[in-house]
């Protein structure tokens, strides 16, 4: 049903209509988990499951991920569909950010057009968003922190676990 890439397809929101990767709502699936963003703000999202220590960004304190719940299943068509109606119908830029940013839709996707008898349907005949493969995160997330060398801000306490 979905197509598996090797590399995230930034190019892909030009297509499919929705925020990007690094948006609040940045899964292809609309899985429902919202991102987190950094204190110092920029819009930069994050697919973090885990809310940061002391974290006093008010769009990113919400509850951590629950990892012994189920996974819950892809929000059925008419969802998405009522979302993009409401991105749509927005009456302001401002109204239009705050829908943008609560449903990870940006713009109808240039598919929507084509013949739903002759095609899977947006948002589902579009490849899924890299953080559902968790392998691939391996040698480019784990192997670095692992080593201590993975990139990170200069208030970062490195020495969280060690000792």
């Amino acid at each position: 049903m979905f197509l598996f890439a090797t590399a995230d397809a930034v190019g892909l929101t030009k297509i499919d209509g929705r925020v990007g990767h690094h948006g609040t709502h940045g899964c292809r699936l609309s899985c429902g988990m919202k991102g987190r963003c950094k204190p110092h703000g920029g819009g930069h999202y994050y697919a973090t499951h885990l809310c940061p220590n002391e974290c006093v960004v008010e769009d990113s304190n919400h509850a951590d991920y629950n990892f012994h719940a189920p996974p819950k299943d892809i929000p059925p068509l008419e969802d998405y569909r009522n979302n993009l109606i409401k991105v749509i119908n927005s009456q302001t830029q401002v109204e239009y950010e705050q829908n943008r940013k609560l449903t990870g839709i940006s713009k109808p996707s240039l598919l929507s057009s084509l013949h739903p008898d002759r095609t899977l349907p947006v948002p589902r005949c579009f490849m899924i968003n890299l953080m559902h493969l968790l392998f691939i995160n391996l040698g480019e997330l784990l192997i670095p922190l692992w080593r201590g060398t993975l990139p990170c801000e200069t208030t970062d306490d490195k020495t969280f676990g060690i000792g």
